[in-house]
């Protein structure tokens, strides 16, 4: 915890030093614990990168990050995870959920078989389905940072 917060004043500074250099202002924002508009500092910085994403921008890049071991990483969920007790039915696609609520005997292929029973639910869809996540030497920083973007450009995920 100790060389995260020196490694985060560090890249403070230096984007201090570069005051144009909005993407390691934006990763500093996000790996805050507690969310990025924490701190007042970040509210701006932070709307900007909204307004980016949702018009389909890149996430601005961050020379300084790829020295200090910060990393951001991307991706997509599309739907509410499966509440406790639930798991995502099919190939890992949480469209379907379901779990086991008993068996029953059927006849298959001249046999009898038990097959399991399901109760099923649709998750609902994510509002934002993307989200950045930002990374220190390999550990988890601040929370889920989720967007929407409006008008995607192509070569974007």
């Amino acid at each position: 915890m100790k060389r995260t917060i020196i490694v985060l004043i560090v890249l403070f500074v230096s984007v201090a030093a570069h005051a144009d250099n909005f993407g390691c202002t934006c990763l500093l924002c996000l790996a805050i614990p507690g969310g990025p508009t924490r701190y007042d500092e970040c509210k701006p910085t932070i709307e900007k990168l909204y307004k980016m994403l949702w018009d389909g921008e890149p996430f601005p890049d961050c020379s300084e990050a790829e020295y200090s071991g910060m990393d951001v990483r991307k991706g997509v969920e599309t739907h509410a995870p499966c509440v406790a007790g639930y798991a995502p039915a099919g190939n890992g696609a949480a469209r379907v959920c379901r779990k086991i609520i008993g068996w029953e005997w059927t006849y298959e292929r001249g046999g009898r078989v038990k097959v399991p029973v399901y109760q099923e639910y649709k998750p609902k869809r994510n509002r934002k389905p993307y989200y950045i996540e930002v990374y220190l030497d390999g550990r988890k920083q601040g929370e889920r940072f989720w967007y929407k973007i409006k008008n995607k450009k192509s070569g974007w995920f």
